[in-house]
């Protein structure tokens, strides 16, 4: 219901300035709410007028900020699909070439939940979190392979404005993420984009599913496990030794192995 409800006020917002975004949101918010009622019975009054609480709540927040953007920024694209079968131009529905120094080269898929131009003439990507903003730090962009939406976003949306007229250059200045909810605490993190780094840490991503080398990287702490392997689809038939030590070593030990990729990523801040 967020989701639609953002696209909706910023297709609007075009046209009717943002000085009353906060009620067009709320309307929007309150008549898709209604709609899900109807289609699908919530469990009790409790629940709904739980559910309707946040959910207002999450579009006030988003509202709040739009109103707080400099007025030279403006949205560009919403849900902009790349390497999907839904793309108006077949040439990106394999996906977005990228060429790497190694000289092999990858196809990036995805939606980018909104590009704005800003009053500099360049872009920023956002992209909307609904959970807890905690592990995206300020000056941390990639916090040691975690985090990788924000690059691969970047580098895809430079080669798409390439491709399309009247974009100039296609620089992207800002990529990341907008918590618009509670447990976001209404925090936007943006981080500088830089192609060449971005495109490097995927390539040493691409190095690491090319040799399989899917290892335990644990903190410590087997109750709680690491952010990464909490991640991971496939922890449950991993053993977690709690044995960070060793891991450490097993790193250290293998040189320019196959496990130099790993090292790499984990230098990645």
């Amino acid at each position: 219901v967020f989701k639609e409800s953002v696209e909706a006020v910023m297709k609007r917002k075009s046209g009717k300035g943002r000085s009353d975004i906060i009620e067009i949101s709320r309307q929007i918010a309150e008549r898709l709410l209604e709609e899900e009622r109807k289609r699908r019975a919530p469990p009790s009054s409790v629940v709904y007028d739980e559910v309707e609480k946040e959910i207002l709540e999450t579009t006030y927040r988003f509202a709040v900020h739009e109103l707080r953007r400099p007025s030279g920024s403006r949205p560009l694209f919403l849900e902009m699909e790349f390497g999907r079968g839904g793309d108006a131009d077949p040439s990106t529905r394999r996906g977005v070439e990228v060429a790497l120094e190694s000289g092999k080269s990858v196809f990036l898929k995805g939606t980018i939940d909104r590009v704005n131009r800003r009053g500099d003439g360049h872009y920023e990507i956002i992209d909307y979190k609904t959970g807890y903003s905690g592990g995206f730090q300020e000056g941390r962009p990639y916090a040691k392979g975690l985090h990788v939406q924000h690059a691969v976003y970047g580098v895809a949306l430079e080669r798409l404005l390439k491709d399309m007229s009247g974009y100039g250059e296609g620089r992207v200045k800002y990529s990341g993420y907008f918590f618009p909810s509670e447990r976001g605490g209404g925090r936007e993190v943006l981080y500088s984009f830089e192609d060449s780094e971005a495109r490097s840490f995927i390539e040493t991503l691409g190095e690491i599913v090319e040799r399989g080398t899917f290892i335990q990287l644990c903190d410590g702490s087997v109750k709680k496990r690491s952010n990464r392997c909490g991640l991971c689809e496939f922890s449950f038939i991993c053993e977690l030794t709690g044995d960070p030590e060793g891991v450490s070593a097993k790193l250290e030990e293998n040189g320019e192995g196959i496990l130099s990729a790993v090292r790499k990523v984990l230098d990645y801040e």
